[in-house]
């Protein structure tokens, strides 16, 4: 095939449609779905004449202007159709169906949109009235720490300025978050404050913000100190946990593992040799009622699983690897690994 003289254009056709379809998730859907953004007609079938959009606008789910919810072939396309947020589901106490429906059909979305961590205002919060603290005093590594805002659209600012990082966060309402920092961000070592939503320059009640923009703000501010965390241990997100024991619990009950449930933050798999609980943020596995089995993937990914379906398509390595555990320990009797068979009990 590569001597062939058309294989040269072939591949570098195939990479631009590849960029094409990086760019349009990464940029325009992504957008879409944090925002609750709404799509024309004309500018939808504008999209779905490309190679990559009717496949991965298909993937949503979006209310139309009758005010159905469903995926895109399921719609009336004569009007505006809007791509759902997460929280509106949720409110309408939809999310659990439609998690359980993506699971099923097997349909992987661009971008986490059913499966997407929600942030909640919490007592404090409405008790502190305009500001959250939620994330503060974190240290975490400048330089990362400024790319990631970047790549969300915030803006990053000096040490002397009122707030060291601001993005638009909905009409009329700008995020705004204070850090202590040295100069500028990526000049060393960064430590989160408190964060609050503007009106011009007056802060917002965190009550009367929309709560799909509340959340994407705070889904921001999480994804900083989970990744650009210096200290080790790293930070482990409860949210990022919840999310994947949904898409477990999703899963479980698609696939009929019926030796394996969700307990808080961990996964309880009931082998033929022990009972295994493995943490959904670190994906460590503790065997009860004492012991740890140190399982590390060598090359998980580089060859696909049959039965590990995520049904998004953002690069999630951990939520793969506690995957992967799940399904080895629930099938443990036919574990052939040296190493792991030395940690584990017998049966």
């Amino acid at each position: 095939m590569r001597s062939d003289p058309s294989y040269a254009g072939l591949r570098e056709h195939q990479e631009r449609l590849r960029d094409q379809g990086r760019r349009m998730r990464t940029g325009l859907i992504e957008r879409l779905v944090a925002t609750g953004g709404t799509l024309q007609p004309g500018e939808l079938a504008g999209l779905q004449s490309l190679p990559c959009g009717t496949a991965l606008l298909s993937a949503l789910i979006w209310p139309d202007q009758a005010g159905r919810i469903a995926l895109l072939d399921q719609l009336d396309l004569a009007g505006p159709v809007t791509a759902e947020h997460p929280f509106l589901l949720y409110e309408r106490e939809e999310l659990t169906q439609w998690q359980a429906e993506i699971v099923r059909q097997r349909i992987q979305q661009p971008v986490k949109q059913v499966f997407r961590e929600l942030y909640l205002l919490t007592p404090a919060e409405r008790e502190a009235v305009s500001t959250s603290g939620r994330f503060a005093g974190h240290v975490v590594n400048g330089k990362v720490a400024a790319q990631l805002l970047s790549a969300r659209g915030w803006s990053t600012h000096g040490e002397y300025d009122s707030h060291q990082a601001t993005r638009p966060a909905s009409p009329g309402l700008t995020a705004a978050l204070r850090c202590d920092l040295r100069g500028y961000f990526g000049l060393g070592d960064v430590i989160t404050g408190e964060v609050q939503l503007l009106a011009g320059s007056a802060p917002v009640p965190l009550a009367s913000v929309p709560p799909a923009a509340f959340s994407e703000v705070m889904r921001d501010l999480d994804l900083v100190v989970s990744v650009a965390g210096t200290k080790q241990p790293g930070y482990a997100s409860p949210f990022r946990a919840h999310s994947r024991a949904q898409l477990l619990a999703a899963l479980i009950e698609d696939l009929g593992l019926d030796r394996v449930t969700i307990d808080g933050t961990s996964a309880v798999v009931r082998g033929s040799r022990a009972t295994y609980r493995i943490h959904l943020t670190s994906g460590s596995i503790h065997l009860e009622p004492a012991g740890y089995l140190c399982i590390v993937p060598a090359s998980f990914g580089s060859t696909a699983h049959q039965r590990l379906f995520l049904p998004f398509a953002d690069e999630d390595r951990m939520t793969s690897v506690i995957l992967s555990k799940v399904f080895l320990l629930n099938d443990d009797e036919h574990i052939t690994n040296p190493s792991i068979l030395a940690q584990a009990p017998p049966r």
